[in-house]
């Protein structure tokens, strides 16, 4: 039987066409977003009255990329772990602890009685502005 000739296709390069991968946008928002998040977290001193430092998941997961295996450790005991495993189960229990944790990642109803900021104060007028814009 006769061998079949192979034949070789050539391939294009869209180079010229493509823009390069720094100047691609994303139309979705998302690090606006987080980064809004983040200032209106700081602004209502949530790092002090939180555990977890924040209120959304993305953000305590970001931090946590940033972490190694004994910052990892140091930030479980702080929550109120037993700090043991590996750095993936380290990440696991956190994460499972700030779902399961009201006010954290759960979300809990808190009724003020007083109000939480000095309506004078500058930061209290630039947290109002923010939540005026919406997220």
């Amino acid at each position: 039987m006769a061998r079949k000739k192979s034949t070789s296709q050539k391939r294009k390069s869209r180079s010229s066409a493509s823009p390069k991968l720094g100047e691609l946008q994303v139309a979705d928002g998302k690090e606006q977003d987080i980064n809004k998040i983040k200032e209106l977290e700081e602004l209502m001193g949530l790092p002090r009255m939180n555990p977890f430092g924040t209120t959304k998941a993305e953000i305590l997961k970001e931090k946590m990329d940033s972490m190694n295996v004994s910052d990892l450790q140091a930030f479980a005991v702080k929550i109120g772990l037993f700090p043991s495993g590996s750095r993936i189960n380290l990440k696991n229990k956190i994460l499972k602890a700030f779902y399961s944790t009201a006010g954290a990642g759960a979300g809990v109803d808190i009724g003020y009685t007083k109000p939480m900021a000095d309506p004078n104060s500058p930061d209290t007028q630039n947290l109002l502005a923010l939540l005026k814009e919406g997220l």
